[in-house]
């Protein structure tokens, strides 16, 4: 399966690469490149941070949604902000509940 995680912090892509290390991950700096990223490789699941500095995180969530209805995406934020029709993880977050909503969401048992 794979995953793109587009998130500005590096520390926080260099985790989730980590973290998800059973799967085929993809990390990405910023929206533009990550957007373009999801175009050619179409993951199985998308991590977005909102806060990017190019292109907002809910604004490269809205285009894949364009392209794709149902691809699971979810979003890391560190602020209140409430992104409808997507799944929101407030950072920081739980390791093992992160990666237990991800398995959840790519029907992995």
């Amino acid at each position: 399966m794979k995953i793109l995680v587009i998130d500005d912090e590096k520390s926080v892509r260099e985790l989730l690469v980590d973290i998800l290390h059973d799967y085929e991950v993809t990390a990405i700096k910023d929206g533009g490149e990550g957007l373009m990223t999801y175009i050619n490789d179409e993951p199985d699941l998308t991590i977005i941070d909102l806060g990017l500095p190019d292109m907002s995180g809910q604004d490269v969530c809205r285009e894949i949604n364009r392209l794709n209805p149902i691809a699971p995406v979810i979003i890391l934020t560190g602020s209140l902000d409430n992104v409808d029709n997507f799944v929101t993880v407030r950072k920081p977050f739980v390791v093992s509940k992160l990666r237990g909503l991800i398995e959840e969401m790519l029907c992995v048992t």
